[in-house]
């Protein structure tokens, strides 16, 4: 037998310590004279059962004994009145209402003592394991209870009549009606008319029996006549002995907040739990207590592998820190807005989640009760529109930039042809040809520089429409930078600027011929253009250890600090006059450097006022060559 706490009260030959101790080997006994003396030994070590003699009961213990057997924390004693006649038991039963207690008519043998005892014993363990039960029901009760409250979601149940039967707080904020409104209202009435239809079948195939779960959005009217959007999630069940619907609602309007749905019992509220869109998890102590369905969906774990483990096993690296801030914060009573999280799934990959967090009592316990969205999408998204943002800018710079180069820049040099046509025509009628020599000059700096803006415009716009195909290979350097020095010796002639190259022969370079040929071009011309007479220009390589260096060095004006922060953005107008007055396009300098970045390479600059400039042109040396 099964160790037992008896008390006996009082002392009688029928139920002595010694003839009790004989029966009851491997229990605890204890003695007191009378039920009040018994009191405090029932305070210190809560017996199952009580022996005690009705002769021994006096009258003003009765109602004592009473509140014994009604209290919650004594209401599994069993009493087991020991008497002479039974209405002797009648009679004292009958005061206590006859609660929790059994009698023996004595004499009696110590079988039937033994059997009553133990008979007591079982019903006073029945009686506590139902107590314990009811304990754990209130508590997961309670826990449930708190996640409908906590919940943003808006939750009511529909029976077979089609007017919601119970609605949460929620529904009154998402539709704009009291409580008292909805619970009379049919839910068809708040639907848009162009859903009606559809929504009508949905909660017609629930009423039918229909268990299977749904989401899909619909439009609600509000009170004002607003429409809202929401996304609404469905599944039939058991209300009141009757097939009903439980359905909740998110408003997704601006964005898709679902939280939990409410439920009255147990059974619903877990219900409400598990099809909730949102994940919804419990921290206790730092560790996951409890996870629904969709947490589970989201990263790819098993029940097994989350419940029990610590929260910070699933966080990025970077995070973690910031859940045990929120955590302590929490619990000092501080109110924490929604924050992101990096959650580590189970194949490794790390999704980006939106926590809506609330402090609450677990099991008696203070625990954290989370809902969790995943945002990664909506950040990759934003993200990609911040891209084309920045795109879509860069274009209408490069679109204003053309367009302002079209009205002025291509404008001028043919402007001042039609011009110096018209001066020559009129000379040669009036057979003045002393101005001529001086006049051509002029028309051929015009068409130059007509020339020069509209090679550099074709190759702006081939740039912009991906229309270049890069296409590197081992070029001669030395060749080429010597065809580009012939192109503007007469140039460099007319100022009597020193332009060579100290580039020696046979240097091969890796790179795309037209693209480097474009790059030099524009860099030697500028160097001529802002090189004041009797100055110099020169062109050198050298090598480093991974790229290939190419310099355009000038005496020339240099440039300031504040133009050379400025020199490669397209929103930028730093087309500057040379030192003969040549115009310059203001693109130029724009081609180069995202030329040089098609290679992977960089250009450089370095620069004193009055003294002149440096500009490298730095290129990768091919991996396969090197």
């Amino acid at each position: 037998m099964e160790e037992i706490n008896i008390l006996l009260i009082g002392n009688n030959r029928y139920f002595n310590n010694n003839i009790i101790n004989e029966l009851f080997t491997n229990s605890n006994i204890y003695n007191a004279p009378d039920i009040m003396s018994g009191a405090k030994i029932i305070d210190l070590h809560t017996p199952w059962v009580v022996l005690l003699f009705i002769n021994n009961i006096k009258q003003n213990e009765l109602n004592y004994l009473k509140e014994l057997q009604l209290s919650n924390n004594t209401k599994h004693i069993q009493f087991l009145f020991f008497a002479e006649s039974i209405e002797a038991v009648k009679e004292i039963t009958s005061l206590i209402n006859n609660c929790g207690t059994d009698h023996v008519l004595i004499p009696a043998n110590n079988s039937e003592i033994e059997l009553r005892v133990h008979s007591a014993f079982c019903r006073s363990k029945e009686i506590l394991g139902n107590i314990i039960n009811e304990n754990k029901l209130y508590y997961e009760r309670n826990f449930y209870m708190q996640l409908v409250e906590s919940a943003n979601e808006s939750i009511y149940i529909v029976g077979q009549t089609g007017i919601p039967e119970y609605v949460n707080s929620n529904c009154t904020k998402l539709t704009g009606y009291t409580e008292e409104e909805l619970l009379r209202t049919p839910i068809i009435d708040l639907v848009h008319p162009e859903d009606k239809e559809f929504v009508m079948k949905k909660i017609a195939g629930r009423i039918s029996g229909d268990t299977n779960a749904y989401t899909y959005h619909v439009r609600l009217i509000h009170k004002t006549g607003y429409i809202k959007w929401v996304t609404q999630s469905s599944v039939g069940i058991q209300w009141k002995g009757k097939v009903g619907a439980l359905l909740f609602a998110a408003d997704i309007t601006h964005l898709k907040e679902a939280e939990l749905l409410l439920q009255q019992n147990e059974e619903k509220y877990r219900t409400v739990v598990e099809y909730a869109i949102e994940g919804i998890y419990v921290i206790q102590n730092g560790y996951i207590v409890f996870a629904n369905k969709a947490v589970y969906d989201l990263t790819g774990y098993k029940p097994e592998e989350l419940i029990g483990n610590s929260i910070i096993n699933y966080l990025h690296d970077d995070d973690k820190g910031v859940i045990l801030e929120n955590y302590k914060r929490r619990l000092e009573g501080e109110i924490i807005p929604r924050y992101h999280l990096r959650i580590k799934k189970k194949n490794g990959d790390y999704i980006i989640v939106e926590i809506n967090a609330t402090q609450f009592e677990y099991n008696g316990m203070p625990a954290t009760l989370n809902f969790s969205t995943d945002i990664t999408e909506r950040i990759n998204v934003e993200k990609q529109l911040e891209e084309q943002n920045r795109e879509l800018t860069k274009l209408n710079n490069t679109k204003n930039k053309l367009f302002s180069i079209i009205a002025h820049d291509l404008r001028s040099p043919f402007g001042s042809l039609i011009s110096f046509i018209d001066i020559i025509k009129n000379r040669v009628l009036d057979e003045d040809y002393t101005e001529l020599p001086h006049l051509l000059d002029y028309m051929n700096q015009a068409a130059t520089s007509g020339f020069n803006l509209l090679e550099n415009l074709l190759e702006w716009s081939r740039l912009q429409t991906k229309a270049i195909e890069f296409k590197p290979e081992y070029i001669n350097l030395k060749s080429t930078v010597d065809n580009i020095i012939n192109l503007y010796s007469n140039k460099a002639i007319e100022k009597n600027i020193d332009l060579f190259s100290k580039i020696k022969e046979e240097q091969f370079i890796y790179a795309d011929e037209n693209m480097i040929s474009t790059v030099l071009r524009n860099l030697i011309n500028n160097a001529i253009k802002f090189t004041p007479m009797n100055g110099v220009v020169f062109i050198n390589y050298y090598e480093n250890e991974k790229y290939s260096n190419i310099t355009v060095t000038d005496t020339g004006v240099g440039i300031n600090k504040q133009t050379l922060e400025k020199l490669f953005s397209i929103t930028e107008n730093i087309s500057t006059a040379g030192t003969d007055k040549e115009k310059g396009t203001g693109i130029g300098l724009i081609i180069c450097n995202e030329f040089v970045a098609a290679h992977n390479g960089n250009i450089y600059i370095e620069s004193e006022v009055n003294k002149g400039s440096t500009f490298t042109i730095s290129l990768p040396f091919n991996p396969l060559y090197h």
